[in-house]
């Protein structure tokens, strides 16, 4: 099968180089589109194709996104961002997942791995590649998403352990997506995705009396059983906490048991408040120790860090300070080794 690889790029010439050496020669396509570069990042592009294209920024990430893709000639879609990462080792499983994909396959998910510092910070599932003829576009201004028009079975999709990496940023890098997202809520074309992402990023630039507001709607209007209910609760459980209202915290806790009480990262955040605010060793030791025992999910986004090292660390500190230091060193020795397989990003 022939690839094209899609990226839409504005002032990127510090990773757009690397990013495109990874996949040139690899593929059969790339298409750049630039929404406004005022740097070198249309000269670097034009080193690995002829393929880049203008588009006018319009707030707007799925039509750009979109527009790249219309560009696209080859089988088989990829996207990408300029500030991704593909390890050597993922490079030669792409290259033969290229020479070896099943037709019948519409579209391929690949682990999305966000890194701090080289060490894994979340994994979660992204629709990387997808069939040209499949009807996919993309949906929403921000934090788009691919969706098909057409019956597309279950079956029809492969996922694959294709690691793609992107390093996080710094807290309040840019007010991009804030702004964004506040347009989107002043325009009162919201929906509970755009209420936790506004809230989200609310935080991020430490407007916490803001995102409170905006987090509290979010519940509210059924934020409870949304996809995102965990990332909102462990959130607003926080700024409560910041702002010295634990029994809204552990209220709000309580209220997100039925939804989010299997994941470790809900463990941790329970174990967190009652050792850092309630000061009850023994009833954070029970969360931490609950923590341990949830399965890391495998379709939805994970916080590695909860699953396995959070909880043997603390667990570590709790019997440290309580004098028991057989299992003091039982769990600091776990917490190293999970510790080892974070930073081990391949």
């Amino acid at each position: 099968m022939q690839f094209s690889v899609c990226m839409i790029v504005k002032n990127e010439e510090a990773n757009l180089e690397r990013c495109l050496s990874q996949v040139a020669g690899k593929v059969e396509e790339i298409v750049i589109v630039d929404t406004g570069s005022a740097d070198r990042t249309k000269e670097i592009a034009l080193h690995f194709t002829d393929k880049v294209f203008d588009f006018m920024w319009i707030d707007d990430f799925s039509a750009a996104r979109n527009f790249s893709f219309s560009k696209a000639t080859k089988d088989y879609i990829m996207w990408l961002d300029a500030d991704d990462f593909i390890s050597e080792a993922n490079q030669k499983k792409l290259v033969a997942l290229k020479e070896t994909l099943d037709k019948k396959y519409k579209g391929v998910y690949m682990p999305y791995a966000h890194t701090e510092n080289r060490a894994l910070i979340s994994t979660f599932p992204r629709l990387r590649i997808v069939k040209r003829d499949a009807g996919f576009i993309w949906r929403d201004r921000i934090h788009e998403t691919l969706y098909s028009d057409l019956d597309i079975k279950p079956e029809e999709y492969l996922s694959i352990d294709i690691v793609i990496s992107q390093e996080i940023k710094p807290r309040g890098t840019t007010t991009r997506y804030l702004e964004i997202l506040g347009n989107i809520v002043k325009d009162q074309d919201t929906d509970l995705r755009t209420l936790q992402l506004y809230a989200s990023e609310l935080e991020k630039h430490d407007k916490n009396k803001e995102s409170v507001v905006v987090f509290e709607r979010y519940f509210k209007e059924g934020g409870f059983t949304d996809v995102d209910c965990l990332s909102a609760c462990m959130q607003l459980g926080s700024l409560y906490e910041r702002e010295g209202s634990p029994d809204k915290a552990i209220a709000l806790y309580g209220d997100c048991m039925p939804y989010c009480g299997e994941f470790a990262e809900y463990c941790c955040t329970l174990g967190n408040m009652y050792l850092e605010t309630a000061r009850d060793a023994e009833e954070a030791a029970f969360w931490y120790s609950a923590a341990l025992k949830c399965e890391k999910p495998k379709n939805r986004l994970v916080l590695d860090r909860f699953y396995y090292y959070v909880p043997n660390f603390r667990l570590y500190q709790i019997y440290d300070a309580a004098g028991d230091k057989a299992s003091a060193e039982f769990y600091l020795l776990k917490a190293v080794e999970e510790m080892k397989k974070l930073e081990d990003i391949k």
